[in-house]
C-alpha cells in the first residue's frame, strides 16, 4: 500500500502517488517510520518438468522435516516425496519429465533473524490456503539459516485448469498479505516499497553472494539504483511523505501530531537523504580546497 500508484489522470500533487487517509494507512506509516522488519517474498521457476520438480522437492526438504501439503498434511521421507510427485504428474494436465513451460513455482517467504519460525510457517500456511486454494502445493520451513524462511512449491496449473502467472503486482499483494498474517500472530512486519524507504542500493541475496564467491553468478546487477526511473520514483516518494506530514499536521489528534515528528525524523534519516548529503559534501570539497589556496 505504501505507496500505491495513482490511476492515470490523477491530479495529486505528488505526481502519481495516492495517499489514503484511513487508520489502516496510519498503521502502515507507523510501521515504516518505526522501521518494522520488512517481509521478503521471492518467486522463482520451480521446475520445467517433473525431473526438476522432484529435485526441488528433495532440495527444500533437505533438513528432513517433511513437506506440508495444501491439506496441512506432513509427508516424511523419500517415498512420500515420490508419491506427491506422482500425483502432480498425473492429475490435471499431465506433466512430462521435461517441459518447455514452467510447471511449478517456488515462492520463498522470509523474515529477519530472530523471527519466531513457527509463527512464520503459520502465516505462510494461512496465506497459501487463500491465494492458492485450487492449486496443489507443498512447503518446508528452513529455520537453521540466519533468516528463517519457508519454501512454497506450487503446481502451476490449478485443479480448475487455470495456470499461475505471478506478476510484480501479485508479488506486492503477497507481501502485504504476508505482513498482515505475521502481525496477526504478534510479529511486527511491514511490506512497504523500497522507494517509500528511500532505498538507493540493491543488495545481493545470500545465495547470490555464495554464487558470486564461487564464480557462478551469471548476471551482475548494479548495486546502486541510479537510473532516471529510480530517481523519479524516490523523488515521488519524498513528495508523498511531505504530503503525509502536511495532512497529519492539520489533524486535531495528538497521535497524528506525534506521528508527524516521527515522519520528519524518518525522512531526514532515509538512505537517499544521506546519499545526497555525501554527494553534496564531495562536490563542495574541491571548491573549498581551491578557496584555501
Amino acid at each position: 500500500m505504501l505507496f500505491a500508484r495513482a490511476k492515470p489522470g490523477s491530479r495529486h500533487p505528488s505526481r502519481g502517488m495516492r495517499i489514503p487517509t484511513s487508520d489502516v494507512f496510519r498503521r502502515e506509516v507507523r510501521l515504516v517510520v518505526r522501521r518494522a522488519p520488512q517481509v521478503m517474498v521471492k518467486a522463482t521457476g520451480g521446475g520445467r518438468g517433473m525431473a526438476v520438480i522432484r529435485a526441488h522437492m528433495n532440495y527444500i526438504d533437505r533438513e528432513g522435516n517433511g513437506l506440508i501439503d495444501q491439506d496441512g498434511e506432513r509427508h516424511q521421507g523419500r517415498e512420500a516425496r515420490r508419491e506427491i510427485a506422482r500425483q502432480w504428474a498425473r492429475e490435471g494436465t499431465p506433466i512430462p519429465e521435461w517441459s518447455d513451460r514452467r510447471e511449478a513455482f517456488n515462492i520463498m517467504w522470509s523474515m529477519p533473524a530472530g523471527t519466531d519460525s513457527k509463527k512464520l510457517l503459520g502465516a505462510v500456511q494461512a496465506l497459501a490456503a487463500r491465494q492458492f486454494a485450487d492449486h496443489k502445493y507443498v512447503m518446508a520451513l528452513h529455520s537453521h539459516q540466519a533468516n528463517p524462511h519457508v519454501h512454497l512449491l506450487v503446481r502451476a496449473e490449478s485443479d480448475l485448469g487455470v495456470r499461475l502467472n505471478p506478476r510484480k503486482a501479485d508479488l506486492h499483494e503477497w507481501r502485504m498479505e504476508f505482513a498482515a498474517e505475521l502481525r496477526e500472530r504478534g510479529i511486527a512486519a511491514a511490506a512497504s516499497r523500497q522507494a517509500a524507504r528511500g532505498v538507493v542500493r540493491s543488495y545481493l541475496n545470500i545465495w547470490q553472494v555464495k554464487a558470486q564467491e564461487e564464480g557462478r553468478l551469471r548476471n551482475h546487477r548494479p548495486s546502486h539504483k541510479d537510473g532516471q526511473v529510480a530517481r523519479d520514483t524516490r523523488a515521488d516518494a519524498l513528495r508523498a511523505w511531505g504530503g503525509i506530514a502536511g495532512a497529519l499536521a492539520q489533524s486535531d489528534k495528538w497521535e497524528d501530531r506525534d506521528l508527524v515528528k516521527q515522519v520528519l525524523e524518518f525522512v531526514n534519516t532515509m538512505p537517499v537523504q544521506r546519499e545526497r548529503a555525501i554527494l553534496a559534501q564531495r562536490s563542495r570539497a574541491p571548491v573549498e580546497r581551491g578557496l584555501e589556496r
